[in-house]
């Protein structure tokens, strides 16, 4: 009886200390790549180490959508993100889960389109034209 508390002991010790560790890993704090019919996304951002977590993947999405509140420059999330070809056939739509929303599209234009309590911010972008593209989307305060 004496042994299973001292080895149980010692596994709770070794998960704890391995616990600071694992928090502490940027790599652990990523979340996770999203695909919809073969488009690959990734949202978040929310906290300053998850950013930085998700900074390096940057460069790996071709389209890189920032939001943001227009009185503040406060971040922003769970917006609606909606992507359409120029023929108007829907390719994407998600919810942002912070205020980065990486996406991998082939070279085309699309129309953007994101939504914060009824309030929706659109842009055109031409992946044809250039290899990758940055769009901040601002909601005024009352959109919040």
């Amino acid at each position: 009886m004496k042994t299973t508390r001292v080895a149980v002991t010692v596994a709770l010790l070794a998960l704890l200390a391995a616990a600071p560790a694992k928090a502490a890993d940027p790599q652990a704090m990523l979340p996770k790549a999203k695909s919809v019919n073969g488009i690959v996304y990734l949202t978040g951002g929310v906290g300053a180490r998850e950013r930085a977590a998700l900074k390096p993947l940057a460069k790996d999405y071709n389209l890189r959508l920032t939001f943001v509140s227009e009185a503040s420059g406060a971040y922003l999330a769970w917006v609606r993100v909606r992507i359409e070809d120029m023929q108007g056939r829907i390719v994407l739509e998600a919810i942002s889960d912070g205020p980065w929303f990486f996406v991998r599209l082939p070279r085309e234009r699309y129309r953007v389109m994101a939504a914060l309590n009824d309030v929706v911010r659109s842009e055109e972008v031409d992946l044809g034209a250039r290899t990758s593209a940055e769009v901040l989307m601002a909601w005024p305060a009352t959109s919040n």
